[in-house]
């Protein structure tokens, strides 16, 4: 019986990973500078096909918080978030906006990601690669 569950959430987590579906999302739930959270989910999760994003829906690289209300039902060994659905991970992204970045510019949002939420030193320069590309 759990290798059957383990199967259907597999099948359901492999759904809506295109970028068309995940833009729907980010107007849908008003997210605050998208093109920038696009950079983020396109470095995050290789546009939604890393293990992370295909097996935890986890499609922003987000771990699990602590301080903040989250859509996450729960956490990996490394301390990313899982999500039931795509759908789940952009609404906890806006969560994360109202807690930490309500009225943020996109420079203060780049700032704040490069200072608090990136682990690699080198992240500002690969979102900036895509955010050129968005540009163009």
């Amino acid at each position: 019986m759990n290798k059957l569950i383990i199967i259907l959430l597999i099948g359901l987590s492999v759904q809506g990973y295109a970028q068309p579906n995940v833009t729907k999302l980010m107007d849908k739930y008003k997210i605050e500078n998208k093109e920038l959270w696009l950079s983020v989910y396109q470095l995050e999760s290789a546009s939604g096909t890393s293990n992370l994003a295909r097996t935890c829906n986890n499609i922003f690289g987000m771990k699990y918080p602590t301080k903040r209300a989250t859509t996450a039902i729960g956490r990996t060994a490394e301390g990313f978030s899982i999500y039931m659905s795509i759908k789940d991970a952009v609404i906890d992204l806006k969560l994360f906006q109202l807690t930490y970045l309500k009225g943020f510019t996109r420079e203060q949002t780049l700032k704040y990601l490069g200072e608090s939420y990136a682990e690699d030193k080198n992240y500002l320069k690969k979102i900036n690669k895509f955010l050129t590309y968005h540009k163009n």
